[in-house]
């Protein structure tokens, strides 16, 4: 098992080094089947406020990243101003930020902390869109290992 970034992942599944991935659809990566759909939603800190003439303080991670367009997108679609509070690498320092209260952060709905709050409305943020995960397989790989992982992720209650 490797876990990695899903551009990343694809790379090394073009390049034959692994049989199966299982990927956060992105620009680029239009292959493999679609076997989860998730809605981003906005997630921040309990005790972070903020005026709503004030720019949106945005935790995220540097471009190219799809959550980051994803909130940026939708901030300027309805006019609001956003600063970047603050950039992290991985989700470690998203959650280290957004706990600090330093901004707000966009996560998959079912994958934000329990300790941090949905602020979409509180906040006045704009609906964000849908995540797709898709698994893609290397043709080459040895076909009942990627069908038995295959049906074993998709069969998961996670899934």
């Amino acid at each position: 098992m490797t876990v990695g970034q899903s551009a990343a992942l694809v790379r090394r599944l073009k390049a034959g080094g692994l049989d199966l991935v299982y990927v956060r659809r992105e620009p680029g990566i239009e292959d493999g089947r679609v076997v989860r759909r998730e809605q981003l939603i906005w997630g921040a800190h309990p005790s972070l406020r903020f005026d709503a003439e004030e720019p949106v303080p945005l935790v995220t991670y540097p471009r190219p990243s799809h959550s980051r367009q994803s909130a940026i997108d939708a901030l300027e679609e309805a006019g609001r101003r956003w600063r970047t509070a603050c950039t992290v690498r991985d989700i470690t320092g998203v959650l280290a930020a957004v706990r600090a209260a330093l901004g707000v952060a966009v996560f998959p709905a079912t994958m934000m902390p329990g300790d941090l709050e949905r602020v979409d409305g509180a906040l006045r943020l704009p609906p964000l869109g849908v995540l797709e995960f898709a698994l893609l397989d290397d043709p080459a790989a040895s076909r009942p290992a990627v069908e038995a992982l295959s049906a074993a992720i998709t069969s998961s209650p996670l899934v």
